[in-house]
């Protein structure tokens, strides 16, 4: 599993990604510097530069606390902040550490 370093101001925290064609395609793209939205005080949500393969991957997923997903329609990285129901698209890597 690829395990990425994230820096947010002057913090910085490591996170692993799923092992799959999405998370590599994202690996890919790395370093990146994003700015990141607040959706609903829910999660938070960057653009890419270009979208990630959703091949072999579930159709979506329900994503926890702390996991960082992909939602493809609008090719964003996703930190999710609160717990929401089964999301269609979005592809979870592993919890922030």
């Amino acid at each position: 599993m690829p395990t990425v370093r994230i820096t947010v101001a002057d913090q910085t925290i490591t996170a692993q990604l799923a092992d799959n064609p999405t998370a590599q395609d994202l690996t890919d793209q790395l370093p990146l510097t994003l700015t990141f939205r607040d959706f609903n005080r829910v999660e938070k949500v960057a653009e890419l530069p270009r979208p990630l393969t959703m091949d072999g991957v579930p159709a979506g997923d329900d994503p926890d606390i702390s996991d960082i997903g992909y939602y493809a329609p609008s090719r964003s990285l996703v930190f999710y902040l609160r717990r929401r129901r089964l999301l269609e698209r979005h592809r979870p890597h592993r919890p922030v550490h």
